[in-house]
C-alpha cells in the first residue's frame, strides 16, 4: 500500500512539473512574440514616415499649381492616415508592456497627427500647400 502511495505523489510531482513546464515555455513563447511585435510596427511606421518626408520634400519645392495638379493633398492625408494607424499600433504594443513614458510619447505623436489630419481635410489650395510644408511625422 505504502509503495502505491508513493507511486501516486511521483506521478503527481511529474504532472505539476510538467505543467510548469509548459507554462515557463508558453510565457518565454508570449514575451518572444511582444518582442517581435514591437520591430514590426517600427518597421511599418519608419517605412510610413520616409515616404511622407519625401512627399514634403517635393511639396517645399514645387508650385501651388503642381500641388494641386499632382493631388499632393489627398497623398498627404493618405500618409497621414497611415502614420495614424502605426502609431496607434505602437501605443497598444507600450501599453501592454507598461511602458508608460513610451506610450505617453507614441500618444503625443498620435495626437498631432491626427490634428494635421483634420486640419488638411478642411483646407485647399495654398493653405494646404502651408500645412503640408509644416508636418512633422517625428516620434
Amino acid at each position: 500500500m505504502r509503495e502505491s502511495h508513493l507511486e501516486v505523489s511521483m506521478q503527481r510531482l511529474v504532472l505539476f512539473i510538467g505543467v510548469c513546464a509548459l507554462l515557463c515555455f508558453s510565457l518565454q513563447l508570449s514575451s518572444a512574440v511582444k518582442n517581435e511585435c514591437c520591430p514590426t510596427h517600427f518597421q511599418v511606421f519608419k517605412a510610413y514616415q520616409e515616404s511622407m518626408q519625401g512627399l514634403l520634400k517635393t511639396v517645399k519645392g514645387e508650385s501651388l499649381e503642381n500641388f494641386e495638379k499632382q493631388y499632393h493633398d489627398k497623398e498627404a492625408l493618405t500618409y497621414l492616415n497611415l502614420l495614424s494607424g502605426s502609431l496607434s499600433e505602437i501605443g497598444d504594443h507600450y501599453k501592454q508592456l507598461s511602458a508608460a513614458e513610451d506610450e505617453a510619447a507614441a500618444r503625443n505623436a498620435l495626437e498631432r497627427i491626427d490634428k494635421y489630419t483634420k486640419q488638411l481635410k478642411d483646407l485647399k489650395g495654398a493653405q494646404a500647400k502651408k500645412l503640408v510644408e509644416s508636418i512633422d511625422v517625428s516620434l
